[in-house]
């Protein structure tokens, strides 16, 4: 992509006073967004991806992987104990809140799940603690 399309872009998306119309055969509607792409924008997937590898792209470390699919997200973390789990967990989960910070998204921590998966049954397992907003 040529530098000039791109800045009329980000000029696009920076926009404080856009005004979406949403045209169907039985409703009209229109509504001012402040920020993003709408909701069944054509744009919407293409921007979603541009923006996701960023976050894919993260300094993760080398018992993670980042998956994503559509604007879903799966860390997988593998360590040897719970708490080395545990540890690389929440280290991950801070660098993708801080992206997010940084690029004005917010994860829904109630929708957020955690999934234990192990070869052998720790002797003293308990619920880890890992956090995604704090």
């Amino acid at each position: 992509m040529s530098e000039e399309f791109i800045q009329t872009l980000r000029e696009l998306l920076q926009r404080e006073d856009r005004l979406y119309v949403y045209n169907t055969k039985k409703w009209h509607s229109a509504k001012k967004k402040s920020k993003g792409c709408p909701q069944d924008s054509a744009f919407g997937p293409g921007f979603w991806g541009l923006q996701y590898n960023s976050l894919l792209n993260l300094e993760y470390t080398k018992n993670t992987k980042a998956i994503t699919y559509a604007d879903n997200l799966m860390i997988l973390v593998k360590g040897t104990t719970q708490v080395e789990v545990e540890n690389y967990a929440n280290m991950e989960t801070q660098k993708v809140a801080k992206w997010a910070r940084n690029n004005k998204i917010e994860f829904n921590d109630q929708k957020s799940k955690i999934k234990v998966i192990t070869r052998n049954e720790p002797k003293n397992r308990r619920d880890l603690k890992i956090f995604l907003n704090n």
